[in-house]
């Protein structure tokens, strides 16, 4: 599991990936151009995703191992929204709104609703919540692209 938190301006991720009942620190966000692509829940599912988004995103290339399974979500964001996939290849449009996903987002959205920055909305999940883990990942956009800060 996880901890997403996208603020409006800056996304952050978590580091924690749960195997059994050790907590393991992972890198899981890549960066192409504009976007942060991350993910939550199963590690290797949100990994076969990544990929395939990665790869052109081809509907008929999906993984068919994750069709109509909802075990890892997907989450893309650019300077303009945040999308979502989640046991298929079409993506929900979540616009540029705060908004938080994996395990740790009650703990998220409960920081965001107390004004929180999305950092600080993902270190409260780190805190309280038992799927997820410090380091968080801050990121920012500019009209280079995304930056890891």
């Amino acid at each position: 599991m996880t901890v997403i938190v996208f603020d409006g301006a800056t996304c952050a991720v978590d580091s924690g990936a749960a195997a059994d009942t050790t907590m393991l620190r992972v890198r899981k966000f890549w960066i192409r151009g504009d976007e942060l692509i991350t993910g939550a829940g199963e590690t290797s599912h949100v990994v076969a995703m990544a990929e395939w988004y990665l790869a052109g995103a081809k509907p008929q290339e999906f993984p068919p191992m994750l069709h109509l399974k909802r075990d890892a979500e997907l989450v893309v964001i650019d300077s303009r929204r945040v999308r979502r996939y989640e046991a298929s290849p079409y993506g929900v449009d979540h616009g540029n709104v705060r908004c938080a996903f994996g395990g740790g987002r009650d703990f998220a959205y409960g920081a965001l609703a107390m004004g929180a920055t999305a950092a600080q909305a993902a270190e409260v999940a780190c805190l309280f919540s038992p799927v997820c883990a410090e380091t968080v990942h801050t990121f920012v956009w500019d009209n280079d692209g995304v930056h890891h800060v």
